[in-house]
């Protein structure tokens, strides 16, 4: 069973969009690129957005306004002048953002990139940017003229190549802005966390992660504790209740199946736990979910 299903862009689409504008969201390529101004006359979302993953890379780049977004367990504020990063993969959703929101949201495949040397993992440790007034006019001039080339049809090469220089300035300004290399520690958390993203629907023991790091499970804590201010078994458990909280938003599963599917062999030991980490029983959880 694949465990945490993913959601096409052209599935998300329909779900998150008040109407369906066939000029901007009929694109024959939308699963592979797509750009479109966050201003309100152009599109509206529904609120709260379920944590979900998705088959594309993705950014977010604001220009007024604020957003309230998740990578992973971690949420985030993005304000004015400040980018959005988010692999494919991760875990995310929207719970707010104000009335007043402009600039631009891109998403786009790996088939769909002209280089292939950027490393988007990194985009998990720096998922907010904040920018200096030069390199938001120059990142605005090429989402601009981006956005233009895309809904004016032009050809795909120029598109790609676009795409490409807006990727490789963010790049830059994310190493700019993370100074310095991850410390050991740090790196041992970054690592921590992947590894999480990975394997917790089938190993809930710290000792596991430890044994992948090459490292003892006190020294994994003292790690996460220094970093995050929370033990390792803190986070492990936040892991493991937001990918049942995705798992439900995304499957008709019965409480059963989503225990065996989140690995736990008594359903009611899940029931258990999922309600002391969340003051919910799955089926109340997902009767909110029936609702929103």
């Amino acid at each position: 069973m694949k465990l945490i299903p993913t959601i096409e862009p052209s599935t998300f689409k329909k779900s998150m969009m008040y109407f369906y504008d066939q000029m901007l969201f009929g694109k024959k390529h939308y699963d592979d690129f797509f750009i479109h101004h966050l201003s309100k006359p152009v599109y509206e979302l529904k609120l709260p957005i379920l944590p979900h993953r998705q088959t594309v890379h993705y950014l977010i780049f604001l220009t007024e306004g604020s957003m309230t977004k998740k990578s992973g367990i971690e949420s985030y504020t993005v304000c004015k002048n400040s980018l959005f990063l988010l692999p494919k993969g991760q875990i995310t959703d929207t719970t707010k953002f104000s009335y007043d929101i402009s600039g631009y949201f891109v998403h786009f495949s790996e088939d769909y990139l002209i280089s292939k040397n950027f490393d988007f993992t990194e985009w998990m440790n720096i998922p907010v940017i904040g920018l200096a007034q030069e390199e938001t006019v120059n990142l605005v001039n090429l989402l601009q003229r981006m956005e233009y080339v895309h809904n004016n049809d032009y050809n795909g090469g120029l598109l790609k190549s676009y795409l490409n220089v807006v990727l490789t300035e963010i790049f830059y300004i994310s190493k700019n802005v993370a100074g310095k290399s991850l410390t050991t520690v740090e790196k041992i958390v970054q690592d921590y966390k992947r590894s999480l993203m990975a394997n917790c629907t089938k190993e809930r023991s710290t000792f596991f992660y430890a044994e992948q790091l090459h490292i003892t499970p006190n020294h994994l804590n003292k790690c996460v504790k220094s970093v995050l201010n929370k033990s390792a078994s803190e986070l492990l458990n936040e892991m493991i209740i937001l990918e049942a909280k995705v798992l439900m938003s995304e499957n008709q599963l019965n409480i059963s199946e989503l225990a065996f599917a989140m690995g736990f062999e008594d359903p009611s030991y899940f029931g258990r736990f999922f309600k002391k980490h969340t003051k919910l029983t799955p089926s109340e959880y997902l009767s909110r979910i029936d609702l929103s």
